[in-house]
């Protein structure tokens, strides 16, 4: 998957198995894209990283702060999903989080004032929370879509935080990807379980329609 027809495809599939409206995923990206951020200058940022060695960090109830320290290489970037955040120990600022606003806005608020680049992604359920944090990180985001609409807005054409992640490092050149606390088929936390089950699994097509970049799990 690599084409905007192809993502397109998907997408509308997804929107119908998961009974989503598009047009709300549309709404809540175009309320973001009126929020002031500085994202020409963050992905400018971003550009060194070409051919570098990611980590992406998923939030797997098998996974915590002693297992992530003694997994992360010292060469790699970093890119954690926000609901994986806990996993992150005090003292590491990572390169990148990837976030619908789900996880603890505070600690992530901390991260990108150390000099963590955060991508915020619009869907239809979190327009509020949009609404009431965005304007806490002054400005110092990417924003993202999923949907077709506002077409200047990049759309790493993901689905979940994770695999979302995924898909923006390899945009960002990634020569090697490692996929750590990634485990589809045990949701961590409460609420649907068996929805999130639907979510990983689509999340695991999407990562593994990625044939560009050397992938592994870890």
């Amino acid at each position: 998957m690599g084409s905007r027809v192809e993502w397109k495809y998907i997408y509308e599939k997804i929107c119908r198995e998961l009974h989503i409206d598009c047009k709300t995923d549309n709404a809540s990206a175009e309320r973001l894209g009126t929020i002031k951020n500085h994202s020409n200058i963050l992905m400018k940022r971003l550009k060194h990283l070409q051919s570098r060695n990611f980590l992406v960090v998923g939030n797997s109830p098998h996974v915590d702060m002693n297992s992530f320290v003694k997994t992360v290489r010292p060469d790699e970037i970093v890119a954690v999903a926000d609901s994986a955040i806990r996993v992150i120990p005090p003292f590491f600022i990572p390169h990148i989080i990837i976030s619908d606003l789900d996880g603890d806005v505070l600690k992530i608020q901390n991260m990108v004032r150390s000099g963590s680049v955060l991508f915020i992604h619009a869907h239809g359920d979190n327009m509020d929370k949009i609404q009431h944090n965005t304007e806490d990180f002054s400005g110092l985001f990417i924003p993202t879509r999923q949907g077709e609409r506002p077409e200047y807005m990049y759309n790493p054409m993901g689905f979940t935080d994770g695999d979302r992640a995924v898909r923006i490092c390899r945009d960002l050149g990634a020569k090697n990807i490692r996929l750590f606390g990634f485990s589809y088929d045990n949701p961590y936390g409460k609420g649907d379980i068996e929805l999130k089950r639907k979510k990983l699994a689509i999340a695991k097509i999407i990562i593994e329609s990625i044939d560009d970049v050397n992938i592994t799990y870890v």
